[in-house]
């Protein structure tokens, strides 16, 4: 099976393909990386961030939108990454001290920076107006109370958003409709005394200048509904802040969108996946996603904002997991192969869940050998090494007849696998970097000394 070439297609990131019985991706065999580098292993590419982020901006570019992307730091902060989205004139939303200083430190200027993070105060802001970041996101009272408190100590003037939460409905067992839900408990709500207030104590403060609106609805959400809502009581916050006196510049629409190929699992879908036998993991090969849906909805918002005579400088996004998600395969290897018969078939690899990211256990991926499969595909459950169901790779994957030393490649592994990875029992992968069909060490394997290095 040759590998179909489409990499000048920048609205699709090319998938896994076999050519000469082994694993490619843009042109590198991947076994060939595995054996090299030894497994777990993440491998990431720089021609698939490319496509990723052209598949973003061309769906807003079809709704006549400029859209400014500012990708999500925290769902992979690999600097290899990074930089590529950087030279292809993207921005970034940091939430922490550390976030600001990673990006600050590849080069990228402040008014390609918006900045959402809680967690560090005052000293936070302080840092963000220093670099002069293109808005800094308020999602509390507190949060304003603290800048406000140490307003002489601002360098300069600092330009906020607002976070403005729709308080959606969701599900009793929906995992990504979080941070914009009823009862969610950061943001603004909608005609609420606070928020009239703190639009008035911004205005009241020479150093503060209100710039914009801010929206983040949740994480892997797989349908444009809950946008079409938040989007519509967005606008009205919008309009009733003019009338105030204080139009907004910037709106920023956030993340959250969902990959297909990867969805967020529902609550019980994940307890039913390691009590029992799991049934299908939910992944797709499917490449498309909800960003034309919500790009019209965006588009239409717009009008209606423009017929008003409001008309924002500024369209901001803050993806994560929709463009980064594509760009990173995982490759472990087969510890051991367990056989019950009656279609109970296990495989142990030498990473999952626990050791590698909790997202194998919230996510469904899709599994390839790393050699062609030559006869019948057999279903099994996929651990990783740990003596717990609880260390998931896959509730139910469709490989060939698996041994131990085989390896395989967890497809869409490029959020919250690098963030997220720990040392709960060895040190943490290595980082392989895809660019121009040669491969280089991104981030060199952890070691065990490293791990217990700061111990006293």
């Amino acid at each position: 099976m040759e590998i179909t070439d489409n990499r000048k297609d920048e609205s699709q990131v090319v998938a896994p393909a076999y050519s000469n019985r082994y694993l490619h991706w843009y042109d590198c065999n991947i076994n060939e990386i595995a054996i090299q580098h030894g497994t777990p292993s993440h491998v990431g590419c720089s021609e698939a961030v490319k496509n990723s982020l052209g598949m973003f901006n061309s769906a807003f570019a079809a709704a006549n939108l400029a859209i400014e992307v500012r990708y999500s730091v925290k769902t992979n902060p690999l600097p290899a990454f990074l930089k590529v989205l950087a030279d292809l004139g993207a921005g970034f939303e940091v939430c922490s001290g550390y976030e600001l200083e990673l990006v600050k430190e590849m080069g990228v200027e402040g008014e390609r920076i918006v900045a959402t993070g809680l967690r560090e105060g005052f000293p936070f802001a302080r840092e963000a107006c220093e670099t002069g970041v293109d808005m800094l996101t308020v999602a509390t009272t507190g949060q304003l109370k603290s800048i406000i408190a140490n307003i002489k100590n601002l360098p300069g003037t600092l330009r906020l958003g607002l976070t403005i939460c729709p308080e959606l409905l969701k599900g009793r067992w929906d995992l990504t409709l979080n941070t914009g839900a009823k009862g969610a408990a950061i943001g603004f709500r909608p005609g609420s005394p606070l928020l009239d207030e703190a639009i008035r104590t911004i205005a009241s403060h020479r150093q503060l200048d209100l710039v914009g609106l801010h929206m983040h609805i949740g994480s892997g959400i797989r349908s444009a509904a809950p946008y079409l809502k938040a989007v519509k009581i967005l606008e009205k916050v919008i309009m009733a802040t003019a009338r105030l006196g204080k139009p907004v510049t910037r709106v920023d629409i956030g993340g959250g969108y969902g990959l297909r190929s990867a969805p967020v699992l529902g609550a019980l879908k994940i307890i039913s996946s390691i009590l029992g036998p799991g049934g299908s993991n939910a992944s797709s090969s499917s490449s498309g996603s909800i960003l034309n849906d919500v790009a019209d909805i965006v588009s239409r918002s717009f009008d209606r904002l423009q017929r008003a005579g409001i008309r924002p400088e500024k369209l901001i996004a803050e993806p994560g997991r929709i463009i980064s998600g594509p760009c990173q395969l995982l490759l472990l290897s087969v510890v051991d192969v367990i056989d019950r018969g009656r279609n109970e078939r296990f495989l142990l690899c030498d990473g999952g869940s626990m050791a590698i990211s909790p997202m194998l256990m919230a996510e469904g991926h899709r599994l390839m050998s790393l050699v062609e499969p030559d006869g019948e595909l057999l279903r099994y459950r996929v651990l990783g090494n740990l003596p717990t169901s609880l260390d998931r790779v896959s509730a139910s994957a469709l490989l060939p007849t698996m041994h131990a030393g085989d390896r395989i490649a967890v497809l869409d592994t490029g959020a919250y696998f690098v963030s997220m990875n720990n040392s709960f029992i060895g040190p943490r992968p290595p980082v392989i970097w895809i660019e121009n069909k040669s491969s280089r060490i991104a981030r060199r394997r952890e070691t065990d000394a490293e791990v217990f290095s700061r111990d006293e």
